[in-house]
């Protein structure tokens, strides 16, 4: 399988293995990459430079699958999600063997991502891992990387999945993070689309108005900026959909309303 990376928004390439799987590909820092890859039998945690070569094996645990992996702010960690177990790790990438278990609730845990300059997590979880697991079950959690304490974000009839921290949102010159995600309900009459909420899981809004028939599913936060006296609004972000890209958005608008440009790709 090809893993395809959007090289600073900028460029394309395809890091060709016909033998392997390679995925969830992300960023370390500004000129590596880690991705997750079945190379060596198992999927484990791999790096190579932004332009595919210097390619190496960073992380792994025996008899697990490792997904999804995700820098802290400061790189000294990477989270993962082993599909063996459905738990989060995380690995401290300059000490070999050393992996520390951050959840043990068998939730089918997924897509962790950081927040709170790398003191907490967010990720999408079956809250009740006893029973057969559907994906409609999805919810927002975030847990604290040194207690372990979890808060639940979300409890509602719909699949919530993907979370992602955008920029802070400045209204009137008051700071604002919102966490963004995708929802579809749990009968699946409806395709996935994007919301947003703040960090209590509050003032839960959907945050595009596309076509019914969109997936909205794939997708990355770009930036946000609002922050007007006059009570005026500016949504500027660069949302990356799978087919589709909203880019460059700027127009004034009523507090609370926001205008898209859409650009088929």
């Amino acid at each position: 399988r090809d893993l395809h990376l959007s090289i600073r928004r900028q460029r394309q390439m395809c890091i060709r293995d016909s033998s392997a799987r390679d995925i969830d590909a992300s960023w370390y820092g500004d000129n590596k990459i880690i991705f997750s890859s079945n190379r060596n039998g198992n999927h484990s945690i791999f790096m190579m430079d932004d332009d595919g070569s210097n390619q190496e094996e960073i992380f792994s645990i025996v008899d697990h699958d490792l997904l999804s992996p995700s820098p802290s702010p400061g790189g000294g960690l990477i989270s993962v999600v082993s599909a063996t177990d459905n738990e989060i790790y995380l690995h401290p990438l300059y000490l070999l063997n050393v992996v520390h278990n951050l959840t043990e609730d068998g939730n089918r845990n997924r897509h962790p991502t950081w927040f709170d300059s790398g003191l907490s997590l967010m990720y999408q979880a079956d809250p009740d891992g006893t029973d057969k697991h559907e994906a409609s079950q999805y919810e927002i959690f975030t847990i604290d990387r040194y207690c372990g304490n979890k808060t639940q974000l979300t409890n509602d009839d719909r699949a919530d999945f993907s979370p992602r921290l955008g920029e802070p949102i400045y209204v009137r010159g008051i700071k604002t993070d919102r966490i963004y995600f995708a929802s579809y309900d749990k009968a699946r009459t409806e395709k996935p689309k994007i919301y947003s909420m703040n960090m209590d899981g509050s003032d839960l809004a959907r945050l595009t108005n596309l076509h019914e028939s969109l997936d909205e599913g794939p997708f990355d936060v770009g930036i946000i900026d609002i922050d007007h006296e006059d009570g005026t609004s500016f949504f500027n972000t660069g949302i990356t959909y799978e087919n589709l890209s909203l880019i460059h958005i700027s127009e004034p608008t009523r507090l609370g309303m926001i205008s898209y440009a859409v650009f088929c790709l």
